[in-house]
């Protein structure tokens, strides 16, 4: 496979989990003879609805539970800006001493930022960024580099030549459109391979559609390529409707590495998907903003994806073999 980027390693996750959470929201106390020097902070997550937020929560907590936080909140706005802007306003008249957060619409969280900024509190982003005001640091996947993964695989799979289908997440969208970018670069340097981008919303339902209208126009595709895992059901219905077998007559390629994915890999129904782990991402962003609170400098952090396929589907390191909640 072609090296599609230089990634930065992610260290291991602690593995104490922080007890007081349950539910998506909580306090806790140090453990362990933390002192709690560095004061309260909250982890404000756009939803925790999906599995792959659920992974970031457990990441955050289980590494919040081994630093000097005084106090660590979880919540989630449920998908919802408004929501976040007033949990965000609420964490600074409580004192926050930083504030980590996944931002529901970036451009929609910026006054969110601004208003920590001239409080003169820290904010670290997580899963993605913000479109403006200033970052102490941020802890992404590194989207690029997973669309171009699924382009190798899928370009090597069908011998450098074929047709593609790319379902994509919502134009605007900050994963939809870095991981768009990083596949068509890749799939560029392919010149018989062509490729069909269908924006699906990142929805499962919008995915059987489009895959049933654009296979039955023209049935002579070798692959279909998802933005995320969460689309994957669609399309396998749709392949199902239309008669067509995957892994024989048409590979389907994801992006994440849920369970589900995983397990779909093992049945032989997805050919592979790119795991981009969310526990690892919430244990970097607790670990930058306790840097950041000691006085140091944070970063932009890239995680790096991994291919999953059937050849280590069962791989325990993979985050979607590993038990959550």
């Amino acid at each position: 496979m072609k090296n599609t980027a230089k990634l930065l390693a992610i260290g291991a996750v602690a593995a104490m989990a922080l007890t007081g959470c349950a539910g998506g929201s909580g306090d806790a106390t140090p453990t362990d003879g933390s002192s709690g020097e560095l004061g309260d902070v909250a982890f404000l997550y756009h939803t925790l609805e999906f599995e792959f937020m659920v992974g970031i929560q457990q990441g955050t907590e289980e590494c919040a539970a081994e630093l000097p936080f005084s106090k660590v909140t979880v919540l989630s706005a449920q998908a919802n800006s408004d929501t976040q802007l007033g949990q965000f306003q609420d964490q600074l008249a409580a004192g926050a001493a930083g504030i980590v957060f996944s931002p529901n619409v970036s451009a929609e969280l910026v006054p969110a930022v601004e208003s920590a900024n001239d409080a003169g509190v820290p904010v670290v982003t997580v899963d993605s960024l913000v479109a403006g005001g200033e970052l102490a640091g941020s802890v992404t996947f590194d989207n690029v580099a997973g669309g171009g993964v699924a382009a190798d695989f899928i370009a090597e799979t069908l011998g450098n030549k074929g047709k593609v289908l790319e379902l994509t997440g919502p134009q605007g969208a900050f994963h939809a459109e870095l991981r768009h970018e990083g596949f068509i670069d890749q799939i560029g340097t392919y010149p018989d391979i062509t490729v069909e981008t269908r924006d699906a919303h990142f929805s499962a339902d919008e995915a059987l559609a489009i895959t049933v209208d654009v296979l039955t126009d023209d049935p002579d595709y070798q692959a279909v390529f998802v933005h995320t895992d969460g689309m994957l059901r669609g399309v396998l219905s749709a392949l199902e409707q239309l008669g067509l077998t995957p892994g024989e007559d048409i590979i389907v390629v994801g992006l994440d590495g849920t369970p589900e994915a995983l397990d779909l890999i093992r049945q032989g129904s997805v050919a592979a998907t790119v795991s981009a782990d969310p526990i690892a991402m919430g244990c970097e962003a607790a670990q930058m903003m306790a840097k950041v609170l000691e006085g140091g400098q944070g970063s932009d952090v890239l995680v790096p994806p991994t291919l999953v396929t059937p050849a280590n589907v069962d791989a325990d390191e993979l985050w979607g073999n590993q038990p959550l909640g």
